[in-house]
């Protein structure tokens, strides 16, 4: 018995040292066999344009895993402008360096029996990637059929590619854009990407859920910070994914801000100017055309979403302010159609944004402000493409939001995309409203306070263009009083009791239906000073309407700023403020009728 197992013992040892010894034999042997067919796929498959150099190939049979170490793909030059001239060069070039290369199981036998390379894994470390782009302008059809797709190129000498993942981790990339003799670069590093079920074989080219051979690309990196140059602003965001397989971009804590904090900046500029401060939880792109943003880099989605976020706009303007320049043909809208970038996105949807606006006066130490919280709502068509435009040319928007985190207001905007004088209309509607809410930013900023307001609706239609708004504001309301204040010299406000009274019952109508049950509406003709910007343009027609239903119309207004210059504080210069206020003819009765209606 010990014979046999010695026997045995002998027999499985010889066995093993002689599997081994093949195992190394092949191994050896099959490195050059391997090197070349690399070289071979390579060069056929991209039509000579790349070629691959590695420092060292490791190869193991049994296990059949392998490995590149220093590995890289390099373009050729000279075959690069040979494709260019007879209009076959691709619009993306690759020069790609590799520091390891590991293929997990490439399946030996498969390759030899049935001429199918089938990898499960191919881990790359530390690659850097070069992408240069110049587009080539070839016709944008997908039934383009191409004579000499990727699977042609290699079937002589394969059946089948496919590999179940490729994955790269820490990538340091590169994307120069060439146009017009100017090139473009862009570095960003720290990027994970993940190749997901790669298939090139007779009838992937045909599989329409497939990207360039694949069934997903994901790409992944954070923590990004960009300084603009030449400006006091930066933009990070904390983390952007893009999957192809979904064909979606997704971008989380997006951030546009000054640089500096809002005192530094006004110490820096020393003019008053509008800072702009953005942040956004997360910005999602949804059915991405990736073949046209790849090709000719066109911005094509049928969705974008906005899912809460913050737009903060704020000025100081106790410093000067700057040379008065024409906003003209610069309205939103008018902007957007003037971006370098050719976009269309069916739909825009906002959910939960927030938006304010923050001023300083001049000759005030606190800061006003008016807020528009939970904005919720969607913008359709919007577009800057020529095309897109012949065949519908309005931009529209439905929002809802809160007024001070209050009010709610109804908003709807349509914006003629193709109209030389930047024609829109915007119209919408105000529920119920405290209407002291607003001392927020009036007493900050005007010598004026809202005792009391009872806000029942607000509602407004008005269109407009580059030069003029006009349309109309209804508002209704109960009990409306206000406080007068006295700026003193050190900033400190003190009530007018008097002209507070006077406002009161003289000025303004407490109501609307007035006591007399007259319904005032206002009607907005406001043509707009070059030099206002959009929004601004937009709150003074909006004003223009609203005090024109509490009763100050146009020529009250300019009679009540002639009286208050004129009529000071005491009570022997009374006649003289209604006589300039209501003019000398009718003034006693207008006095009597006033005082009249108000004791009923």
């Amino acid at each position: 018995m010990k014979a046999f197992w010695k026997w045995f013992a002998g027999i499985l040892i010889i066995i093993v040292i002689a599997a081994f010894c093949g195992l190394w034999y092949l191994s050896n042997h099959w490195k050059p066999l391997l090197s070349e067919k690399l070289d071979e796929t390579v060069t056929k498959s991209t039509d000579s344009l790349y070629r691959i150099a590695y420092d060292k190939i490791n190869l193991n049979v049994l296990s059949g895993n392998a490995s590149l170490i220093n590995f890289k793909l390099i373009p050729d030059t000279n075959v690069y402008k040979r494709l260019k001239k007879i209009g076959t060069a691709p619009d993306n070039i690759y020069d790609i360096s590799v520091a390891s290369l590991d293929i997990k199981n490439f399946h030996p036998r498969r390759l030899l029996t049935g001429m199918r390379l089938n990898i499960d894994e191919i881990i790359i470390d530390r690659p850097t990637i070069a992408i240069y782009n110049e587009y080539q302008g070839r016709p944008d059809t997908a039934k383009l059929k191409d004579s000499r797709n990727i699977y042609q190129r290699i079937s002589s000498i394969l059946n089948e590619i496919s590999i179940g993942a490729i994955k790269f981790e820490g990538i340091a990339f590169t994307f120069i854009k060439k146009s017009k003799n100017v090139e473009k670069k862009t570095v960003i590093k720290n990027v994970d990407l993940v190749i997901t079920d790669v298939l090139i074989d007779s009838a992937s080219q045909y599989d329409s859920t497939r990207f360039f051979n694949t069934r997903d690309i994901a790409l992944h990196f954070n923590q990004y910070r960009y300084n603009a140059p030449d400006s006091i602003y930066y933009v990070s965001f904390k983390d952007l994914s893009l999957s192809t397989g979904h064909r979606s971009l997704t971008i989380t804590g997006l951030k546009y801000e000054p640089r500096y904090s809002k005192a530094e900046v006004y110490k820096r500029i020393n003019q008053a100017n509008t800072l702009v401060s953005l942040a956004f939880d997360t910005i999602r792109l949804e059915q991405i055309d990736l073949l046209k943003f790849m090709q000719q880099q066109k911005i094509r989605a049928a969705k974008m979403l906005i899912d809460s976020g913050a737009v903060n706009a704020s000025n100081n303007l106790k410093y000067p302010k700057k040379a008065a320049r024409s906003k003209i043909g610069q309205s939103p809208h008018q902007q957007f159609l003037k971006l370098k970038a050719s976009i269309k996105i069916d739909t825009l949807e906002l959910k939960r944004v927030d938006v304010s606006y923050a001023e300083i006066g001049k000759t005030t130490p606190n800061e006003g402000k008016i807020t528009f919280n939970r904005i919720t709502g969607a913008f359709y068509n919007v577009t800057n493409d020529s095309l897109a435009l012949a065949g519908n040319n309005i931009m529209r928007a439905d929002l809802l939001t809160y007024v001070m985190d209050k009010g709610r207001l109804n908003l709807s905007f349509a914006f003629n995309m193709t109209d030389p004088e930047g024609g829109f209309s915007y119209k919408g509607s105000l529920g119920p409203t405290d209407g002291r809410v607003f001392n927020r930013i009036v007493k900050p900023l005007l010598p004026a306070e809202i005792k009391s307001a009872n806000l029942v609706s607000l509602r407004f239609d008005i269109k407009a263009n580059d030069r003029r708004n006009w349309g109309i504001v209804e508002m209704k309301y109960r009990n409306l009083k206000i406080n007068i204040f006295e700026r003193k010299a050190d900033g400190t406000q003190q009530q007018k009791s008097f002209m507070s009274a006077l406002a009161n019952t003289f000025v303004i109508n407490d109501s609307n239906p007035d006591a007399n049950g007259k319904y005032h509406i206002g009607h907005v003709d406001f043509v707009r000073p070059p030099e206002f910007p959009f929004f601004k343009t937009m709150w003074k027609s909006l004003l223009q309407g609203i005090k024109e239903s509490v009763g100050v119309s146009k020529e009250r207004e300019a009679k009540l700023t002639k009286a208050a210059q004129n009529a000071g504080t005491g009570v022997k210069k009374v006649n003289g403020f209604f006589k300039s206020l209501f003019g000398k003819k009718h003034q006693q009765d207008s006095l009597n009728n006033k005082v009249k209606i108000n004791h009923e």
